[in-house]
């Protein structure tokens, strides 16, 4: 079991919060061990009680993309520090079920409360409880052309959880749970549509079937079918859209605010590495976005000066095979311009008023609530990587280099800052084994500047060396975010 899991069982239980998991308990095992999401049902007197537990315990509410199912249904998240894992708890302060798309029946929860049992991890409903409830909540959603298709891709799974239950359950207490909390089916009648649900019998038998339950639970539906069903297709369409055009990213946003993370580091420092980890970390939970500030897309005001360069450069190095040229001192002087990195100015101003437009445009990304990741960030001072780079003392190039501090001072900052680092050594034998190595020199350059970078002081740093293995690199990256994540809201 996972220590935080752990610790909201334990801290649930002090504060006298009634709660249970309440469904999906033939993979409770591997549910507390932090697979799956962890739906439970907390009795609605006590949300105060246990919002302040998971609260205290690092998880934050998030904010659902389309619709909310319910507001007595909410996602938290939070992370288990020891494993890195992310904790999906799927809370329940209203027993609302009938269909994976938008619920429309609302059940009593003391058939729940009433019959639980004690685990080695949470309190569960009794088996016969949780048999009731699934076949009742499976035929509701043979009735929907749109749940029928859900039901139909994860018919495997629910056939598996039924032969579990049926294998623990005691049909004399079936008997007993139907006559106290549904009256409207005798056991024989629910005998019948468990057989024709385990059976898998013919899909007008149970759709017929499903009508008959859908009459009998009617004094438990919220609002009228039709409408339900009209929001389900609509829902339904932008999740196939999301699984084709965005290839199943989460739209999830933690609460209100988001954050920006950059990624910063010498060349072969590991930075893409772990970055690559982070985002595919949060990829299914949350909405992101993830650029390359060291590489920002020409802008409509720079477009023109990029498009001209290269043929410049070009009339410039004819002109310039006409002249005499001392071959030693041309290689030092392009040593030099190695080793210093510093492009035309015209090309250095370009980058900054590109780097400004697009961190302009991840601020906007975080303020709506995403996460943002960046490989390399602006940095504000002159020769350091990623800053200003234009030195001159007069003419155009004084003029370019002020038009250049200018948007690197209207740069905003990263929430978090995580510094990847490793030895000269490593990064040159790294480097040496990439598919195109840059220069060794560059390489050595690269790592001289950055040893001298100064970072904002209202910035959080974190420290991390690559020498360390990539799961502990990444256990400390996701602690540190996590934290930042929480204090942010």
């Amino acid at each position: 079991m996972l220590k935080v899991i752990k610790e909201i069982i334990d801290n649930s239980d002090k504060a006298n919060v009634k709660f249970c998991h309440w469904k999906s308990n033939n993979i409770l095992e591997e549910t507390v061990n932090g697979f799956g999401d962890v739906d439970l049902l907390v009795e609605k007197k006590c949300r105060a009680d246990f919002e302040k537990v998971i609260f205290d315990l690092g998880f934050l509410p998030t904010k659902e993309p389309f619709y909310n199912e319910s507001d007595e249904i909410l996602h938290y998240y939070g992370i288990d520090k020891d494993s890195g894992k992310i904790v999906h708890l799927h809370v329940y302060y209203e027993l609302i079920t009938g269909g994976s798309i938008l619920k429309n029946y609302n059940i009593p929860t003391n058939i729940i409360f009433e019959n639980l049992k004690e685990t080695s991890s949470f309190k569960i409903p009794l088996p016969e409880v949780e048999l009731v409830l699934l076949v009742l909540r499976k035929y509701i959603e043979h009735i929907s052309i749109v749940e029928l298709r859900l039901l139909w891709y994860d018919y495997k799974n629910i056939n598996k959880e039924l032969n579990w239950l049926l294998e623990r359950s005691d049909w004399s207490v079936v008997e007993r749970l139907l006559n106290s909390y549904f009256p409207e089916f005798t056991l024989e009648h629910f005998q019948e549509l468990t057989k024709r649900l385990v059976d898998n019998e013919p899909l007008t038998v149970r759709i017929k079937k499903g009508l008959a339950v859908y009459k009998h639970l009617n004094k438990y539906r919220i609002k009228n079918s039709l409408y339900i069903e009209a929001l389900r297709f609509i829902f339904f369409a932008l999740m196939i859209i999301k699984g084709r055009v965005f290839k199943g990213r989460s739209f999830r946003k933690i609460s209100k605010n988001g954050m920006i993370v950059s990624f910063v580091g010498t060349e072969a420092s590991g930075k893409t590495t772990l970055s690559n980890g982070l985002e595919k970390w949060v990829k299914s939970d949350f909405s992101y976005v993830r650029v390359h500030c060291g590489k920002p897309p020409a802008t409509i005001f720079t477009s023109l000066f990029r498009r001209a360069l290269p043929s410049l450069v070009k009339i410039k190095g004819l002109l310039n095979s006409f002249k005499k040229v001392d071959e030693k001192k041309d290689q030092e002087i392009k040593l030099k311009k190695l080793k210093e990195n510093k492009p035309h100015p015209l090309i250095c101003m370009s980058d900054a008023i590109d780097r400004y437009f697009l961190t302009k445009k991840l601020m906007k990304y975080k303020n709506k609530g995403f996460i943002v990741l960046t490989d390399r960030f602006p940095n504000k001072e002159v020769g350091m990587i990623d800053g200003p780079r234009i030195d001159a003392k007069a003419g155009l190039g004084k003029f370019l280099g002020k038009v250049e501090s200018h948007f690197y001072n209207k740069i905003g900052t990263p929430n978090l800052i995580i510094k990847v680092s490793a030895p000269l050594d490593e990064t040159l034998v790294r480097n040496s084994k990439r598919d195109n190595p840059e220069p060794e020199e560059f390489v050595r350059s690269r790592y001289e500047l950055f040893q001298k970078i100064q970072f904002p002081q209202d910035v959080k740093i974190l420290e991390v060396d690559t020498t360390n293995t990539v799961d502990d690199c990444m256990i400390k990256i996701k602690e540190t975010f996590w934290d930042k994540a929480v204090e942010l809201n």
